[in-house]
């Protein structure tokens, strides 16, 4: 095996996880709700890009309805200008 590292019983590589405190972190980091909202957001930028802004493709790849999407639109502000 290698050096410079601790291993358990079955030679499996020990690596210690750092501590996260409050302080390093921003205010909303481990919000689940605040991350879906992002990742939500983003894939929904990413599936109007890969269709050109066509709204039933983009509903379509990201499996959810027409309507619902148009509402995601304006919820997150990614209409065109």
């Amino acid at each position: 095996m290698t050096s410079g590292g601790a291993f358990n019983r079955t030679g499996v590589k020990v690596v210690p996880i750092p501590r996260i405190t409050p302080a390093l972190l921003p205010e909303d980091s481990l919000s689940i709700r605040k991350a879906s909202n992002r990742l939500e957001r983003d894939l929904i930028q990413k599936a109007l890009e890969l269709t050109g802004g066509n709204r039933t493709q983009a509903a379509k790849i990201l499996e959810i309805s027409r309507p619902n999407l148009l509402a995601k639109i304006k919820e997150y502000e990614l209409e065109k200008k």
